[in-house]
């Protein structure tokens, strides 16, 4: 940790920021709020057919691709997956779920005083989980954010479809069902 800020802080100025904050804005208002602690952050959403995860910069690095990339297995697999930059940066990837349905994840670059441990990990859980409800809160009002969701233009019906279709994973501690749906 470079100051004096906490964790709490973070989530205090995470939730109060959110409720202005625009889709396009959702990785710099995370980072913003994170660098205190030594970190760097991204948002990166999956897209509807959940192949690729691509960050809602405004000037967004290259996508990438859910299969055969660290970002990816931490979104399949649902688990933090730590790793490396190509210029030798610490980076953990983080799932991003809105409840139990995936929507992306969290890329965090970790600075040299930052102590990758259980309570680290468990409070980037929480803030996660924190950017995944916010994120899907954003899509309605976002056509940026929308278009990365779904790359290719979807037809008047396939529109009305994903508007109606309910989340596409239900979880309770007893039963979890989903599926997946590409109009």
């Amino acid at each position: 940790m470079t100051t004096g800020a906490t964790w709490g802080d973070v989530f205090t100025t995470l939730t109060d920021r959110s409720h202005l904050v625009v889709g396009e804005g959702l990785s710099a208002m995370v980072d913003e709020a994170v660098r205190p602690l030594g970190l760097h952050a991204d948002v990166l959403l999956v897209d509807l057919g959940q192949r690729v995860l691509t960050s809602v910069r405004v000037d967004p690095p290259a996508a990438q691709s859910v299969d055969g990339t660290l970002a990816g297995r931490a979104f399949q697999y649902g688990e933090f997956v730590a790793g490396f930059s190509d210029d030798g940066r610490r980076l953990l990837w983080v799932p991003m779920l809105d409840g139990t349905e995936r929507a992306g994840v969290v890329s965090l670059e970790l600075g040299p005083d930052v102590v990758d441990d259980l309570e680290f990990r468990r409070r980037c859980w929480t803030l996660s989980g924190l950017m995944g409800h916010i994120a899907i809160a954003k899509l309605p009002y976002s056509d940026r954010v929308r278009r990365l969701r779904a790359p290719r233009p979807l037809t008047v019906a396939a529109e009305l479809l994903w508007q109606l279709v309910p989340p596409r994973t239900f979880a309770t501690d007893n039963v979890c069902v989903t599926a997946l749906l590409e109009p």
